[in-house]
């Protein structure tokens, strides 16, 4: 076994940045639940990345508008639960469901785990790592509005 952290996470963190880590995330995702697609402006870094898993990265503000518009476009609502947030020094860490109910009238869940890159104090994050099986969610993406548009 072989330790090779490359992060500042093990830095403690006060009261006053899990407090602002914190409300970052509970208003990012509600205004991600109005279908808004100016969040990814608001919330994102120009050149962010969004990794699902393994797929190839979406970079930049105008991928990831596009790949959100393409989600908003199929779906009459999407609710994310959020169930734990981390707040570390260089990241947060927050476990969640996202319930994707579809103009079709299909409502597919998919448990997921997003790791946020930034820091406490920063406005925008620099990228985010979205763990979670999106097969079924994806299927019916695909199905409303064909292939997403930064993956074509």
């Amino acid at each position: 076994m072989k330790l090779a952290l490359t992060s500042d996470s093990q830095l403690p963190v006060t009261d006053k940045e899990v407090e602002a880590g914190l409300q970052w995330v509970i208003k990012m995702y509600q205004q991600a639940d109005t279908k808004d697609v100016g969040v990814v402006r608001e919330y994102f870094a120009e050149e962010a990345k969004v990794h699902f898993g393994n797929a190839p990265p979406i970079t930049g503000t105008t991928a990831i508008e596009g790949l959100f518009a393409w989600e908003y476009s199929a779906v009459e609502s999407l609710d994310h639960v959020i169930r734990d947030i981390r707040v570390l020094h260089d990241k947060i860490m927050v476990t969640l469901e996202a319930i994707y109910t579809f103009k079709s009238g299909v409502e597919k869940t998919a448990k997921c785990l997003a790791v946020w890159h930034k820091t406490p104090q920063t406005e925008r994050a620099s990228g985010t790592d979205l763990y979670g099986d999106f097969t079924d969610v994806f299927k019916e993406l695909i199905a409303a509005g064909g292939a997403p548009p930064v993956w074509k």
